[in-house]
């Protein structure tokens, strides 16, 4: 038989769906457990009408929860109809102008059964549909400008300093002069009157472009565009495909809030494998199964072992055993340095607690916690592939927690977890290629431009990541435009001068506190993206062998300090074409 059509794009095995579970038939038990147990997979299995009363309040708290009923016979819903379930406005964008011609959209088939959907929301559906007109979401779009085209990908650039990036690097080329009629000639002077008198080079496109003076090579990309008007106040290279270092994480944040939203959880779960010898033993194996909680710790381990006594159990007769199957074993991303794992991310993992350096090590914490709240396993510990009855379960914090966590302080680690659960939930493979193939077809679905974009991991570690200027303020464009997650993304920021990696950098005024941006730094790479209050999104991409990341710095906040002097001069944009700027 075929696979399902998402399996068939994706190259999944519609089988990794079913890891873990109890039920590994496919039954229509086994769909109603998946989607009960939201969050975890198809960890365990829906208890039965005579289950012990101990389960009974676990099973009433899951029903108060209000999951959805997701059954072997629903429809699969298609990425191509996500301008209906993600609301009006992706419509309404669509119809706009954009920075280049929508990329061709790859068409992902979401099959909801494999899907787990957040606790108490429905994964790929918003709340209502708005239609916005297409004047009040405006797409950025280069004023009569020319750019150079996109170098296409680079491993080196040179050193070498390239044209300028100044001003009438936007303007139409020179025309020579020819001999006209006297009345063309009259019209062509009238028109030059009424046009207005800093088209070529406008004052504010001056000092953008002399905050980046020493960046104006290849390797360096950058982008400012108007919110309002959804024009370009400045552009170099907004195309170059470029090395992005952490404003990969962006991309990241984007499609995670767009397919499982703001208030999606991930749920750590312990099963029994066995059954209730007495009321205060249980026959059998007991199960630590983890589903990517990034955020999981020793406090969360000390609530699950009591979570566990409250059920009466003090003795377990089998082995403590730590699932950690919901996502690959992989431990690092692909095209990572081999240092950066420990150095930059802890080895991944399904199951993983701070303080452990594996799911063993989470596990024997666990068995601690079990001793401290007087339940005793007397078996062994391990690490296998397992199913069981659910005993207790804790729940992470919001997704918008968790994203503000990772973008604020530039947590590798939790990306990349995020990135391969957003594989696991939605094609059925907790893998980075597979959430990195989610990624990419959110953002073409939103019309992010696509060319010279390699998503390769979430964090932004590999170095066969791929990103444009273009493509990063399209993002920022999106987010700005959906009145949904416009707060959240302007609240998971980094604010300039006051936390995370912008908590020393544009910290006097007037720049202190109008920035929130994410930051981006690795060997040869440095960026900045982000907004500048709500009237400017901007990004700006720097690569070079022997760059300075001082320097580099330096001019990304000079950059941003520009745009704020702009907005508390109180000088619109049509004031600074027309040299007003003080």
């Amino acid at each position: 038989m075929d696979p399902p059509p998402c399996e068939r794009l994706l190259g999944v095995d519609g089988r990794g769906a079913a890891r873990g579970s109890g039920d590994a038939t496919g039954s229509p038990l086994a769909a109603v457990s998946r989607a009960r147990h939201v969050g975890r997979g198809a960890g365990g299995r829906s208890s039965s009408s005579d289950a012990t009363c101990r389960f009974a309040e676990h099973e009433q708290r899951i029903a108060e929860l209000g999951q959805p009923g997701i059954g072997l016979d629903d429809v699969p819903r298609e990425l191509a109809d996500l301008p209906r379930l993600l609301g009006a406005g992706a419509v309404a964008e669509r119809s706009c102008t954009l920075l280049e011609p929508a990329p061709q959209t790859l068409r992902l088939v979401l099959d909801l059964v494999h899907a787990r959907v957040a606790v108490g929301e429905h994964a790929l559906q918003r709340l209502e549909q708005r239609r916005i007109p297409c004047g009040q979401r405006p797409n950025a779009f280069e004023n009569g400008g020319t750019t150079r085209a996109a170098p296409g990908h680079h491993d080196d650039y040179q050193d070498a300093p390239g044209h300028a990036h100044e001003p009438r690097a936007l303007s139409f080329p020179s025309v020579r002069p020819r001999l006209f009629p006297l009345r063309i000639l009259c019209v062509l002077a009238v028109a030059a009157l009424l046009a207005p008198q800093g088209a070529v080079a406008s004052p504010l496109r001056a000092r953008l472009h002399a905050a980046l003076a020493g960046f104006d090579g290849g390797g360096t990309g950058a982008l400012a565009v108007d919110l309002d008007t959804g024009r370009a106040v400045y552009a170099h290279n907004t195309t170059a495909s470029l090395l992005p270092a952490s404003n990969q994480k962006l991309a990241l944040t984007f499609a995670a809030l767009v397919v499982l939203g703001p208030s999606f959880r991930i749920r750590t779960e312990v099963l029994g494998e066995g059954r209730l010898a007495d009321p205060e033993t249980w026959q059998g194996n007991l199960i630590l199964k983890g589903y990517g909680d990034p955020t999981l710790d020793r406090g969360g381990l000390v609530g699950l072992a009591r979570r566990v006594r409250a059920t009466g159990i003090r003795t377990v007769t089998g082995s403590l055993v730590a699932d950690e199957s919901w996502f690959d074993r992989r431990r690092a991303g692909p095209g990572w340095k081999r240092a950066f794992v420990p150095e930059e991310s802890r080895p991944l993992s399904a199951l993983t607690v701070a303080g452990a350096t594996d799911a063993l090590g989470s596990a024997r914490l666990f068995r601690a916690a079990l001793d401290a709240a007087g339940v005793h396993v007397a078996g062994g510990t391990k690490v296998a592939r397992a199913g069981g009855w659910p005993l207790a379960v804790l729940y992470s914090s919001p997704l918008r927690d968790i994203l503000r966590h990772m973008d604020v302080e530039s947590d590798n680690f939790t990306a990349e977890l995020l990135l391969k659960q957003l594989g696991a939930v939605l094609a059925g493979t907790g893998t980075t290629t597979a959430g990195a193939t989610i990624v990419r077809s959110v953002l073409a679905e939103r019309n992010v431009p696509l060319a010279g974009v390699r998503i390769a991991d979430g964090s932004g570690l590999s170095a066969l990541d791929r990103m444009t200027p273009k493509a990063l303020v399209t993002i920022l464009q999106r987010s700005w435009a959906d009145i949904d997650l416009r707060p959240v993304v302007f609240g998971i920021l980094a604010v300039s001068g006051r936390d995370g990696t912008l908590h020393d950098r544009l910290a006097r005024p007037p720049a202190r506190g109008n920035v929130r941006a994410k930051t981006g730094t690795l060997d040869g790479v440095s960026a900045l993206s982000g907004f500048v209050r709500e009237r400017y999104a901007f990004a700006i991409l720097q690569n070079g062998r022997r760059l300075s990341a001082s320097i580099a710095r330096a001019a990304q906040d000079r950059f941003a300090t520009v745009l704020v002097h702009c907005l508390k001069n109180g000088f619109t944009a049509a004031d600074l074409v027309e040299d007003r700027v003080g």
